[in-house]
C-alpha cells in the first residue's frame, strides 16, 4: 500500500509522463474530476485505491492498465518511490 504522499507523487509522475486524468482514472475506475481532486489535495484517496496502487507499482507492465505507452515512465515512478536507483533495479528488487 502507497502513504497518501506517495500516492501523489505516482499520479504527478504518471501525468509528467503524458497520461491523461481520463487515463489514470481508468486504472482507479474513477473519473478524471476525482483524479483531479487527489492531485490538487481536494479529496484524498481511499484505503482500497491505496492499495491498488501499491499493487500497480509491483505489477509487470503489461496488467498495469492505462499504460501501454507509458512503460518506461511507469517503472521509473515506481522504482523512485520504492527507493530504485533505476527500473532496471525495481525489476530486480521486485522479480519483475
Amino acid at each position: 500500500m502507497l502513504t497518501p504522499s506517495q500516492f501523489a507523487a505516482w499520479l504527478q509522475a504518471r501525468r509528467d509522463a503524458g497520461e491523461t486524468l481520463k487515463a489514470i482514472g481508468a486504472s482507479f475506475g474513477v473519473s478524471h474530476v476525482t483524479v483531479a481532486h487527489w492531485l490538487s489535495g481536494k479529496r484524498n484517496p481511499s484505503r482500497m485505491t491505496l492499495v491498488l496502487a501499491g499493487e500497480l507499482c509491483r505489477a509487470p507492465v503489461e496488467m498495469a492498465p492505462g499504460l501501454p505507452n507509458a512503460a518506461d515512465h511507469f517503472l521509473s515512478a515506481c522504482a523512485h518511490l520504492r527507493g530504485s536507483r533505476s527500473a532496471a533495479d525495481y525489476l530486480a528488487d521486485t522479480g519483475g
